[in-house]
């Protein structure tokens, strides 16, 4: 068995599982009034959430706002879990899925899924599109923490659930959206793409930037939200908008805020933001 180590435990969130779980909780909690920002008949289904992916301090009740939406409104039994996240470390010309088939926190182990191989079987006559974007890569993973300060949330809110990782820089959106459009829109998959908006610009700069950047998400105009967007992980919100036109999902902020809100230092700041998108109910959900 491949087990992925934990990275970024006592650095990006505490690597105490007591401490650890008090804070996550802490969070949802906090965030337990955004059910109220959401229009009724937005919550027929959940199917995707953009959440942060900074240091617990910094960004932590952002993302809390999110996942307390998410225990609420995504109820399937031992859900599969499509993790969008951005590679930091290493360019890739394609997206990199992990081999490993756990994942460790200090809250435990998550049982992972190769997803090319999920995925890249039925779409060979596709001229391969799947292998070609799709690719083994585990390097990419090893010290990456966009997808693994996810992970202490969905454990908090799931009992048991199934996630498929994958890196993102440089890759066409639109292919990408193209090849996960049908594993995406299974009933029991939630879709959860980690990124953070406008890096170290002043306070209210930030603001301005992150509130284009917001709008431009929830237009779901492709060329708007290309040309607008300001994001570390603008090509995998890309790939969302694709998925969001190809699966009929409506966007609706969750919350927003930045560094300055969250840890006080307004010189220059992180944006963070919550974003839910909601679809028709399957009929066999």
């Amino acid at each position: 068995m491949e087990i992925r180590q934990e990275a970024v435990a006592g650095t990006f969130y505490p690597a105490e599982k007591s401490q650890l779980k008090t804070m996550v909780n802490k969070f949802l909690a906090d965030g337990a009034s955004c059910a109220q920002k959401i229009t009724s008949a937005a919550q027929d289904h959940l199917k995707a959430i953009i959440v942060p992916h900074a240091g617990y301090i910094y960004s932590g009740p952002i993302a809390g706002e999110g996942y307390n939406l998410a225990q609420k409104l995504f109820t399937q039994k031992n859900p599969e879990i499509l993790l969008i996240g951005l590679s930091h470390f290493i360019l890739l010309n394609g997206a990199a899925v992990s081999i490993c088939d756990e994942w460790q926190t200090p809250l435990g182990a998550v049982k992972s899924k190769n997803l090319r191989e999920e995925i890249g079987r039925p779409q060979r006559s596709a001229e391969n599109a799947a292998e070609n974007i799709l690719i083994e890569m585990e390097e990419a993973h090893i010290s990456e923490h966009s997808l693994e300060v996810q992970l202490p949330f969905l454990q908090t809110i799931f009992s048991d659930f199934t996630i498929y990782p994958i890196a993102i820089s440089n890759v066409d959106p639109k292919k990408l959206a193209d090849i996960l459009a049908q594993f995406a829109s299974q009933k029991d998959v939630l879709i959860v793409v980690s990124s953070d908006l406008s890096h170290y610009l002043p306070y209210v700069q930030a603001q301005k930037k992150d509130h284009a950047s917001i709008d431009a998400i929830l237009s779901l105009d492709t060329s708007r939200a290309e040309k607008e967007i300001d994001a570390c992980n603008k090509t995998g919100i890309l790939t969302l908008i694709y998925l969001a036109k190809k699966l009929n999902l409506t966007p609706q902020l969750i919350d927003y805020r930045n560094s300055g809100d969250t840890a006080g230092d307004k010189s220059g700041v992180v944006g963070y933001a919550s974003i839910a998108f909601f679809g028709d109910r399957p009929q066999n959900a």
